[in-house]
């Protein structure tokens, strides 16, 4: 999948994975409430959210994830190389860290 399978809408592109307990929840709130005051106009924008943790975040993980959220994302993941060539295309950084909360989690 690239860029010319969403035809001439804009990517409103956003990083981020499942298993995020605050930042990641609250943005996607966010992103999608301001999709849905453009009304119509959302027609014209493809929101995506693509891990960046593909050994937790597959295709029926992204999918029933991004569905708890409003504006239409499509939830993106890939093999580690590709994901890893998208966080590179859009100059994302992330790493892994422990979860003092959920011992084992990163």
């Amino acid at each position: 999948m690239n860029e010319r399978n969403f035809g001439v809408r804009h990517l409103l592109v956003f990083f981020g994975f499942s298993h995020c307990a605050v930042v990641c929840p609250r943005e996607l709130a966010k992103l999608g409430a301001a999709l849905e005051r453009l009304g119509p106009l959302a027609e014209r924008i493809q929101a995506l959210y693509i891990t960046v943790d593909p050994q937790r975040d597959d295709p029926s993980t992204m999918q029933a994830y991004v569905a708890r959220y409003p504006g239409g994302f499509v939830g993106l993941t890939g093999t580690p190389e590709q994901v890893e060539a998208a966080k590179n295309a859009y100059r994302v950084f992330a790493k892994p860290v422990q979860d003092a909360s959920a011992p084992g989690d990163t």
